[in-house]
């Protein structure tokens, strides 16, 4: 039996909630070569109220927090995007340290394209850049069905990262 895995927008969610909802994402643990992917699970989460375009997403499994993720909704340079297709970025996702290795990457990763046309409905595709040195995260996003495009982007702070995309789901 598969454990219910859900993603909820954080703007979805009332003050109180929110208030509640910072102290558990406060408690997720990752590990100190992941930071430099993603920033911290509290960097990602107060991107929220600081960035217009960023949209922060709870992951919860069985209605526990087990990480965080955040859409960007604006226009993605051509060396990040060489199609140009309409797309919503995946820009920050992260699973507890202690829930890796389970499946709950590639099931997150999977139900994005289910959330980003709620986010974004004139986007086609999700977009992402996974740094080079992180194939974990690679392989989790190639399960979730996205595609590794030829380019490299060489702007990355920590390095070069792949290009991949797949496309939203058109059925919700």
């Amino acid at each position: 039996m598969r454990d219910n895995l859900e993603l909820v927008l954080l703007s979805s969610l009332s003050d109180a909630e929110r208030t509640q909802t910072r102290t558990k994402v406060g408690g997720i643990s990752i590990l100190p070569d992941q930071e430099r992917f993603s920033g911290t699970p509290l960097d990602l989460f107060d991107l929220e109220d600081t960035s217009p375009n960023r949209h922060v997403f709870l992951i919860t499994e069985n209605n526990d927090v087990v990480g965080i993720g955040t859409f960007f909704t604006g226009p993605i340079p051509v060396s990040l995007w060489p199609p140009q297709r309409p797309a919503i970025q995946l820009l920050g996702f992260l699973i507890d340290h202690a829930m890796q290795g389970k499946g709950i990457g590639s099931r997150a990763a999977s139900a994005t394209l289910l959330l980003a046309p709620t986010v974004d409905p004139d986007s086609e595709v999700v977009q992402l850049t996974v740094n080079v040195k992180n194939p974990g995260a690679r392989r989790a996003y190639e399960k979730a069905g996205f595609v590794t495009l030829d380019d490299l982007y060489l702007g990355g702070p920590a390095g070069p990262q792949h290009i991949m995309y797949a496309p939203v789901a058109t059925d919700i």
